[in-house]
């Protein structure tokens, strides 16, 4: 039983063909790239399931929260104990005797401070028949006994340092 079908007709069916052949190869390619996103989506260890990957994200997930969270604890414990430690450190040399033409530079004044302002000043004074030395607690960049003006100007540069450390 041969059908004539006029040409047109013949036309329109070949169209129709090659369209579902060119759809059939579309949707091949589709399912192929599907199925390599899929296998990588699964190339955790040990993964044969999505679920299998979303357990083993999830927890590599709480792993790195808890690493971030001990993290910022250490950081913040870091910083706290800067404010601590000794960051401003400056020497001033100078002759307490100028006046009466004897000794040189050999006395000085040195600030240990803390970015806090916290630390101590030390002083020696030099004289041919003696050294004394003296140290004096700062708190908050604020002496606790009285200061020689070398021993203020030592603070006041140390406390250039501490803060010029500030970030």
């Amino acid at each position: 039983m041969n059908i004539d079908l006029p040409v047109s007709l013949d036309i329109l069916v070949i169209a129709v063909i090659v369209v579902l052949v060119a759809l059939v190869l579309f949707l091949i390619y589709w399912i192929i790239r599907i199925e390599r996103k899929f296998s990588i989506l699964l190339a955790t260890k040990n993964a044969e399931t999505l679920e299998d990957t979303l357990v083993a994200i999830y927890k590599n997930l709480d792993k790195l929260n808890g690493f971030r969270e001990k993290t910022e604890t250490h950081i913040n414990d870091l910083e706290n104990r800067m404010q601590t430690a000794v960051r401003g450190v400056e020497t001033v040399r100078f002759n307490p005797f100028a006046g009466d033409g004897s000794g040189g530079n050999h006395s000085f004044a040195t600030a240990l401070i803390s970015e806090r302002g916290d630390g101590i000043v030390l002083s020696s004074l030099y004289a041919r028949e003696r050294t004394n030395v003296f140290s004096k607690r700062v708190t908050s960049f604020k002496p606790h006994q009285e200061l020689s003006e070398e021993e203020q100007n030592v603070i006041d540069l140390a406390r250039v340092l501490t803060q010029g450390n500030k970030k």
